[in-house]
C-alpha cells in the first residue's frame, strides 16, 4: 500500500473555488491511473471559516481513495492532494505533473510517498 501526498501553492485561486472543475479533475485522475470508481466524486464547499474556507473533493476507488483539499482564501492558495492505494504504484511523477498542469505553480510544491505495508 502506498500513500502519495502532493502539497502545493496554486496559481489559480479561482479554480480552487470551482466544485465542477475539482469533480472533473477527480474523474480524470482516476481514469489516467486506471482506477475503478466505486463512489463519487463528492465535492463539498466548506464556507464560514475565513481563510480556512475552501472545497474538498473525494472519490472512492476500488483501490482506496483520492482526495483534494483546497484553501483559495489563504494568501498562498494552498492545495493538498492525497492518492492512497492498496496496490503498489509508481505514479509520483505522473500525479505531480497532472497537479502542476491543473492547479499548482511550478516549483511551489512538494511530494511525499509513504509505504504502508500490511502487518499481520
Amino acid at each position: 500500500m502506498k500513500h502519495l501526498i502532493v502539497d502545493g501553492l496554486a496559481y489559480n485561486g479561482t479554480l480552487l473555488r470551482d466544485t465542477d472543475a475539482l469533480s472533473a479533475w477527480l474523474i480524470k485522475i482516476t481514469q489516467i491511473l486506471g482506477m475503478e470508481v466505486m463512489k463519487g466524486p463528492m465535492v463539498v464547499e466548506v464556507a464560514g471559516f475565513g481563510s480556512n474556507a475552501g472545497i474538498t473533493g473525494i472519490v472512492i476507488v476500488s483501490e482506496s481513495h483520492i482526495a483534494v483539499h483546497t484553501w483559495p482564501e489563504r494568501n498562498d492558495c494552498t492545495v493538498n492532494i492525497d492518492v492512497f492505494s492498496c496496490r503498489d504504484f509508481d505514479w509520483k511523477d505522473l500525479v505531480t505533473q497532472i497537479a502542476l498542469d491543473w492547479f499548482i505553480s511550478d516549483g511551489d510544491y512538494k511530494t511525499t510517498v509513504i509505504s504502508r505495508p500490511l502487518r499481520r
